[in-house]
């Protein structure tokens, strides 16, 4: 199929591809809103950033970082990001991510569930490639077990 862009170019896509992304991020979406539901306090809703075609949600530990301004929202809150990405200039495959801002001292210690790690490289936080969701025998469990974990940790290091 070819697409026209808003700036007048266009383009070639694969349909069958782009389909498969679609099913991916509603499933993606659908476990990641049950993971929100669980969760006490203020959150984001779930939602696809156009940088990387990130889904992501934040949940907001209820702490103010000190020496930030209490009008800039996206940074004067404690927070942690559960997201999905489809890869980028660093990893090339999509994987599921964890991060926390400010990173509380300990959670990099935290024991991690089977098929994720730490990960330093290019961002800091835990990281679950695809493959070890769509491999497992139950992969919604897989990934609420996941973003669980570390929610668990990180709202006892950031409160």
């Amino acid at each position: 199929m070819v697409i026209t862009i808003t700036d007048g170019k266009s383009g070639k896509y694969d349909e069958s591809a782009a389909a498969d992304y679609w099913a991916a991020l509603k499933e993606i979406n659908r476990i990641t809103n049950n993971f929100r539901s669980e969760l006490s306090g203020e959150r984001s809703p779930v939602q696809l950033w156009p940088h990387h075609f990130d889904l992501s949600m934040s949940w907001f530990s209820g702490r103010l970082v000190p020496g930030k301004d209490l009008n800039d929202v996206e940074s004067s809150k404690g927070q942690m990001i559960f997201g999905f990405s489809t890869g980028d200039d660093i990893i090339t495959d999509a994987y599921f991510y964890i991060t926390a801002y400010p990173p509380p001292n300990g959670l990099q210690n935290l024991q991690i569930s089977e098929g994720a790690r730490w990960n330093t490289d290019g961002f800091q936080g835990g990281l679950m490639m695809n493959r070890t969701f769509a491999g497992a025998d139950n992969p919604e469990e897989k990934l609420l077990n996941y973003f669980r974990t570390f929610y668990k940790a990180g709202a006892e290091l950031m409160r």
